[in-house]
């Protein structure tokens, strides 16, 4: 176990809903991406575009939301909330919150050297992940 949490399933499906509520809808593809938002970022998003008549079960706008954070997201490394970990990495509740009590305990992460370093946390995941980090 590499301290993700299993999403294949919800990355499937998340991929499938994004495509057809998102893309289909209103945006082309290079719209949704185009920019990284944190996982409260694309929550209000998606709140919008329903107000602005998506079409979609509250259940699936839920799927997209997550979708959007775990794929598209950006996570401040020394502010972030364990839930935040889990939204936007796909770390483990567990492991997720073993790095905020180290951030707590020793202070903020220099780089993703620093977070890799943390037990539980898979640098290569992290480094596939990178584009979401930031360290200020």
């Amino acid at each position: 176990m590499d301290g993700r949490t299993d999403s294949g399933d919800v990355d499937a499906r998340g991929t499938a809903l994004t495509q057809r509520v998102c893309k289909d809808q209103c945006h082309t593809e290079d719209r949704i991406t185009e920019t990284r938002r944190a996982a409260f970022e694309w929550a209000r998003l998606v709140i919008d575009m329903e107000a602005r008549g998506a079409r979609a079960s509250e259940e699936e706008f839920d799927v997209i939301r997550r979708h959007l954070a775990r794929h598209y997201g950006s996570l401040n490394v020394n502010r972030a909330s364990a839930s935040e970990f889990v939204a936007v990495l796909g770390l483990s509740s567990k492991v997720a919150a073993d790095v905020v009590a180290h951030r707590k305990q020793y202070g903020n992460f220099a780089d993703l050297a620093a977070l890799a370093a943390v037990a539980g946390v898979d640098r290569t995941a992290l480094e596939a992940d990178a584009a979401a980090l930031r360290f200020n």
